[in-house]
């Protein structure tokens, strides 16, 4: 039996054999393609004419993984982060979430890319304020061909500072003999002016305003196996609950994938998780999810379509063939903040 691991380069391997199987074993092995061909020879010592093409083959896989984007990096992160990290190849997804760690005992979940090339880690509660985490993946996460990674990856963000506490009553105790005086003093003057004047009639009050719809969060997903891409909020707000969000991305999710299967999911643009008012826009290649508070959420409708539309014609080459980079996700966030900010509008 001759190994073939280059072209034209082969290595004997003889080994008498009966009709029953045996096993060769070649440690002269490098990367790249290898074929097997077996030549037989009878007792007379006949030998079988060399076949023009291999039995069979293999491919070595001996290339080590790499990181080629994390996130998220930043000193004032909210306290519900995304955390992802993309790989140069798939990955054994069991080796990496083993090889994962966050610091501060953080529990959570994980979701991957249909290509296994990315993994998203969800936070199962809210962050502390005012905390840096330190992000840790071992060198034991390893590809599907078992190779380890070259170095560990170790990165770290913080999250924003909580609110200011409010002021104490009792620093204002000083107020509280003045304003006795100036109620005294005003009910004095009040008895004293009497006058037969009629009452002017009551003033109406006017009604109370509506809340102008605004989006609050807004969840980018790939539309095929409803992954996410980006998350962006409105502003940094350290109190919201993380399971308020957590919640929202996983209704979506399953609300992508369950769709997918039937004949509503034209017809579907908006719904309801909770107290949560969500209104859902598709395209070929993007499924958006914003969170919308306030009144008059109709008008937001065309303007996430338009926002949608934006995406997709100027970077239909990044999201026809997308892997799970999430370098696309820095592509993407300026038109969804062009969203929440109203901009597509006009």
């Amino acid at each position: 039996m001759d190994h073939d691991r280059h072209p034209d380069s082969w290595f004997p391997c003889e080994r008498p054999s009966t009709v029953q199987e045996f096993d060769v074993l070649h440690r002269d092995v490098g990367a790249g393609y290898g074929g097997f061909r077996s030549i037989a020879t009878d007792r007379a010592g006949n030998r079988e004419v060399p076949p023009s093409l291999n039995d069979t083959y293999t491919i070595v896989d001996t290339t080590r993984p790499v990181v080629t984007s994390y996130a998220p990096t930043a000193t004032n992160a909210t306290r519900s982060p995304i955390i992802q990290i993309t790989f140069s190849k798939s990955m054994d997804r069991k080796s990496v979430e083993q090889a994962f760690s966050i610091s501060g005992g953080v529990n959570g979940t994980f979701q991957w890319s249909s290509d296994s090339r990315s993994v998203t880690f969800l936070a199962s509660g809210a962050l502390q304020a005012g905390t840096t985490y330190t992000v840790v993946l071992a060198t034991t996460a390893t590809d599907l061909a078992g190779n380890q990674m070259l170095n560990p990856l170790t990165y770290q963000f913080s999250t924003a500072a909580a609110p200011p506490a409010g002021l104490a009553l009792s620093s204002f105790w000083w107020l509280i003999p003045l304003l006795a005086a100036v109620v005294g003093t005003a009910l004095f003057l009040v008895m004293r002016r009497r006058t037969a004047a009629a009452p002017k009639p009551a003033v109406p009050t006017p009604a109370a305003k509506t809340k102008e719809a605004i989006i609050e969060d807004v969840f980018l997903l790939n539309h095929r196996d409803g992954i996410l891409i980006k998350h962006e909020t409105r502003r940094l707000r350290p109190d919201v609950d993380t399971d308020i969000l957590t919640g929202m991305l996983t209704a979506v999710q399953q609300f992508v994938k369950e769709a997918l299967r039937g004949d509503d999911y034209a017809d579907l643009n908006e719904m309801t998780v909770g107290h949560m008012h969500i209104l859902i826009g598709r395209g070929k290649w993007l499924v958006l999810a914003a969170r919308i508070e306030g009144d008059g959420s109709e008008p937001w409708t065309v303007q996430i379509e338009r926002c949608i539309k934006d995406m997709e014609d100027h970077h239909w080459d990044q999201l026809e063939d997308w892997d799970g980079d999430m370098t696309l996700a820095r592509v993407l966030t300026p038109y969804i903040k062009k969203l929440i900010d109203g901009a597509y509008a006009q």
